[in-house]
């Protein structure tokens, strides 16, 4: 062909200009197009907010999601006890990676952000305490100090234990006034516990 002993140097530039150009609007409009099919819509009470997913899996959704939360809604999850469920606009529930391949293959995916209260973990051998009393003896001052020393540090026990099951948990807290005790002063403090508290009515059945 005649035109192939025409070309110039220059031409040849252009033509290799113009194939790199075509090849990056190619690339763009595959990453457009990419970019086009994992954008989806979360929404957050009244909020609406867009969001670019890298991959098509639930992981991923909820994790973009709790990007979308705001610092009031940390907050209702923590006062509520509360948890982040995902649903479609239809309210059926988000849990795998097939819903989520399922939802992208609509025109526009949107989902929702629902709010689960937390359930107690309840079992079995789970066991209500009423009632409750907790009788501590104390004894920290001994006769033969050479075998067994004083521990002064009792006394700061007793008073973590009191405001542990005292104040905290509003039980019933009972204990020995004096940190020497001979074995008839326990068995004293024991048997004036059972009468004061009435104990001897509730040998069945401790728990009532």
């Amino acid at each position: 062909h005649k035109w192939e002993n025409e070309i110039t140097k220059d031409d040849i530039d252009l033509i290799c200009f113009s194939i790199d150009f075509y090849l990056s609007l190619i690339t763009i409009n595959e990453d457009r197009k990419e970019e086009k099919e994992l954008t989806a819509y979360v929404k957050v009470d009244k909020r609406k907010t867009l969001i670019k997913m890298k991959e098509l899996t639930f992981e991923e959704l909820l994790y973009q999601s709790y990007h979308c939360l705001e610092r009031k809604d940390i907050q209702k999850m923590r006062n509520e006890n509360v948890k982040l469920d995902l649903t479609n606009m239809k309210d059926d529930i988000i849990e795998s990676d097939k819903d989520v391949k399922r939802e992208f293959k609509k025109n526009k995916p949107s989902f929702k952000i629902t709010w689960t209260p937390l359930q107690p973990i309840i079992n079995e051998k789970t066991k209500t305490i009423k009632n409750a009393l907790v009788m501590t003896i104390a004894i920290s001052e001994y006769n033969d100090k050479t075998k067994w020393p004083n521990l002064p540090n009792v006394k700061e026990d007793l008073i973590n234990f009191k405001q542990l099951f005292e104040k905290e948990l509003n039980y019933e807290f009972e204990c020995n006034k004096s940190p020497h005790m001979k074995k008839t002063d326990v068995q004293s403090f024991l048997a004036e516990l059972v009468v004061n508290h009435r104990l001897h009515k509730n040998t069945n059945n401790m728990m009532d």
